[in-house]
């Protein structure tokens, strides 16, 4: 009976053992896994990008040791705006995926994968609240995946596979294709000053061209290279942003982190590395520059909203508790607001000064792809995988 009473005390033992073990284990998972999603001043965030085109230059950003991130939705709110449904623009066959608009806000550009249609903002489409498009560009290429408008309202560049393929506006006409990347043209960007056109690609890498340049060299047949080819991240690059006075380039991965460009369009190598943002736990898939150039948001499959501090690298804020996945934000060119659409369906409005939630617009049926301000900030648009463009106008 003894024996039978030892075995059982060593065999209960064991078991609360095995069971201590499993508990600290699952303890120390849970503290890694917070570490790495709040870092702190005394515990860097990993950067999980392992391309380094500019060592010397590089910073992984975390928060001031006195200062750890506020929560968007924290402070009262500054701006006293809202938005409503001002038409809706039908005839994509397939998702919306980017959205472009002429400088004037009477014309806009989607791309939903199989084409590039058109719609004109006019009077009748406003009093009827929605139009269909009114041109398709002839595309022989099945995917479009990204676009970008030239400063004049006149040229329109897109990215497809391996390729960009640039639009006069005025005429309609193809003006030409350039090979480019060894991948999907997933984001592009033109300066604010339209000398110089920056794509990023699925294969991880970022062409600089200069624009005028190479509309010359289309013209008669010549090389159409990039003037510089940067392996910016360790996986696809999904989105990009440049400031307003055209000295700083963001681009934004799967790879999970940002990276802050200088941005010198006259020098032979105009890319050089700021800073490694890392911060979100999944791929960035948006991104947006205050025009004062001061702060910079990004949207994330993480659920989150991060705002930055552009100069420094600090992670100022970050996101709310109801978000879903982000797919698009933006800011307006007036600076007063930060908006955000994504898998929810929803599309939020923020003051970007203090934080504040403003706004909650519905409508669509599918997730909200991209969102894009008219110069003026009084129209926004959201495309949609609904196969619709919204047009929120503003009312205060």
């Amino acid at each position: 009976m003894r024996k039978r009473s030892k075995k059982f005390i060593l065999y209960l033992g064991a078991i609360a053992l095995v069971f201590g073990a499993g508990i600290w284990g699952i303890w120390r998972y849970s503290q890694s896994r917070t570490s790495r999603a709040t870092p702190t001043a005394n515990s860097p965030t990993e950067n999980r990008s392992n391309s380094s085109p500019a060592p010397s230059d590089r910073v992984v950003s975390t928060p001031s040791a006195n200062a750890s991130p506020s929560t968007l939705g924290d402070e009262a709110g500054v701006a006293t705006v809202s938005f409503g449904l001002a038409a809706t623009l039908t005839g994509a066959t397939w998702t919306v995926n980017d959205l472009a608009i002429t400088p004037d806000g009477r014309r806009v550009f989607a791309s939903d994968y199989a084409s590039i249609r058109s719609w004109q903002l006019g009077a009748n489409c406003f009093e009827n609240r929605s139009c269909t498009a009114t041109e398709q560009f002839e595309i022989p290429a099945l995917w479009i995946y990204s676009l970008a408008m030239h400063p004049n309202g006149e040229l329109l560049a897109s990215g497809t596979w391996k390729e960009i393929k640039l639009w006069n506006l005025v005429s309609g006409d193809l003006l030409g294709s350039i090979p480019a990347h060894l991948d999907a043209v997933t984001t592009l960007a033109i300066s604010p000053d339209g000398r110089m056109l920056i794509s990023g690609s699925n294969d991880a890498t970022l062409e600089v061209r200069n624009l005028q340049e190479l509309t010359e060299a289309i013209a008669i047949d010549r090389d159409t290279s990039p003037l510089q080819t940067v392996e910016a991240h360790s996986e696809g690059i999904n989105a990009l942003a440049i400031a307003a006075d055209g000295r700083t380039l963001v681009s934004g991965s799967s790879d999970g982190t940002l990276k802050v460009w200088d941005f010198n369009a006259y020098a032979a190598s105009p890319l050089r590395l700021r800073h490694t943002l890392a911060g979100h736990e999944n791929d960035v898939r948006s991104v947006a520059i205050a025009p004062d150039g001061e702060r910079l948001a990004s949207g994330s499959l993480d659920k989150t909203i991060g705002i930055w501090n552009l100069k420094t690298g600090r992670l100022l804020s970050t996101d709310d508790p109801d978000l879903g996945t982000v797919l698009a934000v933006a800011i307006s060119p007036d600076g007063e607001l930060l908006v955000s659409g994504g898998g929810d369906r929803r599309i939020k409005i923020w003051d970007l000064k203090s934080g504040k939630l403003l706004q909650t617009l519905t409508g669509h049926s599918g997730s909200v792809k991209y969102l894009i301000f008219s110069e003026d900030s009084q129209l926004l648009l959201s495309g949609s995988e609904d196969k619709t463009i919204r047009v929120w106008r503003r009312q205060g």
